[in-house]
């Protein structure tokens, strides 16, 4: 019984430090399929900056829910990290690089600063 526990545990430390499945997807991975959820936001966003002020007034409802599709698709995304504390941190970091290697724009609508 103590070596299965003992196996247990390791098995668990070596899931957490790998970012193994049941932590969650990897970094890229996440970052690419956060950028798929936000891909129809990011083509409107373009469309809202490019356009007149009665096209925008027009366009309003439909960026409402692109953007209300687009954050409920990246929220069910973050439900799948299962990581907590120091390896979540390196976890963000992580999908922060990914991020701004896989989807620049996206990337910079979240990180304005960087």
């Amino acid at each position: 019984m103590k070596l299965f526990k003992n196996a247990l545990f390791l098995r668990a430390v070596v899931c957490v430090f790998a970012a193994c499945k049941k932590g969650g997807p990897s970094a890229d991975d996440m970052a690419k399929k956060a950028c798929d959820c936000a891909a129809p936001l990011l083509e409107m966003s373009d469309k809202m900056a490019s356009a007149s002020p009665d096209e925008k007034e027009a366009l309003i409802k439909d960026y409402q829910t692109v953007t209300e599709t687009s954050m409920k698709c990246m929220e069910a995304l973050s439900k799948d990290i299962k990581l907590e504390g120091d390896a979540l941190a390196k976890y963000e970091t992580a999908y922060q690089a990914a991020l701004k290697s896989a989807c620049p724009k996206l990337s910079q609508m979240l990180n304005p600063q960087s």
